[in-house]
């Protein structure tokens, strides 16, 4: 796998390091809550709802969140994304993952601890049995909500 080490120069001379490998994204995602595709179908389709009722939205931004909406909705996993992500947050324990690896366990949904590492390197440090379980669960919820295509 290549190396994802960006830097990135700050003001006065400082820089900033980030690399996804190690969770280190940037001062600007700070606080930033990562979605899973499936999660950000829902925001944009309620966008989409939004705008046509109101109607005062441009035409080139209403297409762009109509073209993103298709695409996350094509390749979103869940057909009931509100209640199935959140189940799947549920499923992990406060505090031993990150927000960012919770994101793409639950739009990757790897087959095994061992894909999940090869796919999300932050995982490294985890207990594969306990990913297993995880994701294991994670795929009965798939199973058992219906998909949307995929």
């Amino acid at each position: 796998m290549a190396a994802s080490l960006n830097v990135k120069r700050l003001r006065r001379g400082q820089v900033e390091e980030t690399d996804a490998n190690v969770l280190q994204f940037g001062e600007e995602f700070n606080g930033c809550q990562c979605m899973m595709t499936s999660e950000v179908s829902v925001v944009l389709t309620f966008a989409l709802d939004r705008i046509s009722t109101v109607q005062n939205g441009s035409k080139l931004a209403t297409d762009v969140i109509q073209k993103s909406a298709e695409y996350c909705s094509k390749f979103g996993k869940f057909a009931n994304a509100k209640t199935t992500t959140r189940e799947i947050r549920n499923l992990f324990p406060p505090g031993k993952y990150s927000e960012f690896e919770i994101a793409q366990l639950g739009t990757l949904l790897p087959e095994s601890a061992e894909e999940a590492k090869l796919l999300i390197p932050s995982l490294h440090t985890k207990d594969e049995e306990e990913l297993d379980t995880l994701l294991r669960a994670m795929m009965a919820l798939k199973k058992y909500q219906g998909t949307s295509g995929l």
